[in-house]
């Protein structure tokens, strides 16, 4: 089910021509992930999938996340926004991503935007199966 909407959500991103997507929402994560913590980052592009939280989450999400995953768990978010910035010369970012994230992104050379069609409220308005059984 999460991979299927990690892919749904490469499609999307392919069309808007977003090449990474930094997804701060809980809600998201819950959803393309199954996580129930309460901190986490995810940082999607076409060939990655990144999910970072800290030491406190560790053992939920190597029992809980799917293998697609790739699990970072950070000492130090600072570090982790500064690595990604970095890493990724351009980011778009939720809307209601904190400006003191963007501005991490941005000291670290990255083009930082605002996803204001917010894509992935668009792609979650269709409901999978999953979400169609939990409704009954």
């Amino acid at each position: 089910m999460h991979a299927e909407r990690i892919e749904r959500l490469r499609k999307r991103m392919r069309s808007e021509k977003i090449a990474c997507l930094f997804i701060s929402e809980l809600a998201d994560i819950k959803w393309l992930s199954g996580y129930t913590g309460t901190t986490a980052y995810l940082v999607v592009t076409q060939d990655s999938a990144v999910f970072a939280t800290d030491g406190r989450y560790e053992t939920q999400c190597r029992q809980g996340l799917s293998s697609f995953w790739e699990l970072v768990i950070v000492s130090s978010y600072l570090s982790f926004f500064t690595e990604t910035g970095e890493k990724h010369p351009e980011i778009r970012v939720q809307p209601s991503t904190p400006a003191v994230l963007t501005a991490y992104f941005k000291d670290a050379g990255s083009l930082v935007s605002v996803d204001k069609a917010d894509i992935l409220q668009q792609i979650r308005v269709v409901k999978d199966a999953e979400e169609l059984k939990a409704l009954k």
